[in-house]
């Protein structure tokens, strides 16, 4: 895995401005399709840290090395599978959004990578998708993030209070 440094982190920028980009994991060998994505995300307003990847095994060190706020990945690539790379993925890093960039075109394939757990699938031809894709997979993510933890409070709050209602009954048998 290579870790890319743009210009506004090299310059020096806070750590509070650091910590506020996104991160963004991007498997993709072509160095023209990976700069082609971070100007459209810089272009959007995106503070964007990206890692790199091309193989399996920058894939899993990467995986393991970091947080991921976004995965975008090339479908085919020459050392790697891309629904390999999904695979992967939704185990290691679940709740991580997996958006496909590639120029496999064809409904039927989009469709496959979704019904695999797959965020969404851009075609490179219509790269101006790229943007609000990464958008709406970013506000899910946040989403489902907030329920989990609502989830996790209401479940907290449940078992105190079945613990209180069990306290009560043992008292008022105990009387």
């Amino acid at each position: 895995m290579t870790m890319d440094c743009p210009a506004p982190v090299c310059s020096g920028e806070s750590e509070a401005a650091e910590a506020k980009k996104i991160q963004i994991l991007h498997l993709e060998d072509d160095p023209r399709d990976r700069e082609l994505v971070r100007a459209l995300l810089t272009k959007a307003g995106f503070g964007c840290r990206f890692g790199y990847a091309q193989t399996w095994a920058e894939f899993m060190d990467a995986l393991s090395a970091e947080t991921w706020d976004v995965i975008l990945a090339n479908y085919a690539l020459p050392a790697f599978d891309g629904c390999a790379a999904l695979d992967i993925a939704r185990k290691v890093a679940p709740h991580v959004p997996f958006l496909f960039l590639s120029a496999v075109q064809g409904e039927e394939v989009a469709v496959e990578t979704v019904k695999r757990g797959a965020t969404d699938y851009v075609v490179k031809q219509r790269m101006e998708r790229l943007v609000p894709a990464v958008r709406r997979a970013l506000v899910e993510a946040e989403a489902k993030r907030r329920f989990q933890q609502v989830e996790e409070k209401l479940n907290s709050t449940e078992q105190r209070f079945r613990l209180l209602i069990e306290s009560i009954r043992e008292y008022a048998i105990f009387m």
